[in-house]
């Protein structure tokens, strides 16, 4: 299979990524050491060099992404649970091949959950849907990404994010026990998988 190559925009703000890849953790048992990030453009041929980097970088100087709505949809072999992200400049530099906007849409989004689990994904849906996150971010940085792979371009002093996203739950954007409770979602859905067909 050839590789595959992207263009990231990778949510840097501390708190958002560790609120949103701990939830993704939870969901989907995905490694938490991976940036939350909007797919901008791929899968594209060739190697990404760093003047595209550059050019997709200087749409974003100040600008702000809010992260807010909840949307799910379906592949022909995964359903897929998501945080819509919103910013007039991401209409700009969008490129999915595999999804043109003529019969998808335009659909700029972080993915929570993606499996096999049709009535998994709907739970995720509806409790993301309750919990009505609606974040503002401001840091982020545009990053080349190789499917299967790490980012590129990575940087010698890249952050070390702290594991809370306590200033989210000052402000009150988000309730003090998600986790706990996205924990027991997952548990009561593990569950009825057990339960006898009788």
């Amino acid at each position: 299979m050839m590789a595959r190559w992207f263009i990231f925009l990778e949510i840097t703000d501390p708190d958002v990524n560790m609120l949103l890849s701990s939830l993704r953790h939870i969901f989907t048992d995905e490694d938490m050491h991976h940036n939350i990030h909007i797919t901008l453009k791929g899968p594209l041929k060739g190697k990404i060099n760093r003047h595209q980097i550059e050019s997709v970088s200087k749409n974003f100087c100040d600008e702000t992404i809010l992260l807010a709505g909840t949307g799910i949809f379906k592949t022909e072999t995964d359903s897929v649970v998501y945080i819509r992200a919103r910013n007039d400049k991401l209409w700009k530099v969008w490129l999915k091949p595999d999804y043109p906007r003529k019969k998808y849409g335009f659909n700029p989004h972080v993915t929570l959950y993606k499996g096999r689990d049709g009535l998994l994904a709907n739970k995720i849906y509806e409790f993301l849907n309750r919990e009505r996150i609606e974040l503002l971010c401001r840091s982020f940085k545009i990053t080349p990404y190789l499917s299967k792979q790490t980012p590129i371009f990575s940087d010698a002093d890249n952050e070390k994010y702290p594991a809370s996203f306590e200033r989210l739950i000052e402000v009150g954007k988000i309730q003090r026990n998600i986790l706990e409770r996205a924990k027991q979602l997952m548990e009561e859905h593990e569950n009825t998988l057990q339960l006898p067909l009788w």
